[in-house]
């Protein structure tokens, strides 16, 4: 991969590469898709090393990211419970259509597919 280049996760949406440095967040995104086509109903992703979030948080601070207020309140009492520092962070709406890519002009259906699973 080099940036630029658009491919195609497991379930079907486009990731434009931007970074080659993202390709765990590629590596995510199927396991993801992968994890709800197996019937998973929660999930909890900590990426204690996201570069952004040691900025912000430090070392031993835990960055908490969530759409579900219920599941959030359940890690952070276990978070607690077990000695981990953890803070929870905006998700919010307005930050969502600055995320999206603008992806070349060139038809989705022409970006390679990943590889067979």
């Amino acid at each position: 991969m080099v940036p630029g280049d658009v491919v195609k996760a497991m379930n079907g949406k486009t990731i434009e590469i931007l970074d080659t440095d993202a390709e765990g967040r590629v590596t995510l995104a199927d396991s993801l898709s992968f994890a709800v086509k197996e019937g998973a109903t929660k999930i909890l992703d900590f990426a204690t090393l996201t570069g952004a979030c040691m900025v912000a948080l430090g070392n031993d601070i835990t960055g908490l990211f969530s759409n579900n207020s219920d599941l959030t309140a359940e890690v952070k009492k276990a978070a607690f419970e077990a000695g981990e520092k953890m803070w929870e962070l905006p998700l919010e709406k307005e930050y969502k259509e600055m995320i999206r890519a603008k992806l070349p002009t060139s038809p989705i259906s022409q970006a390679p597919d990943m590889p067979e699973r």
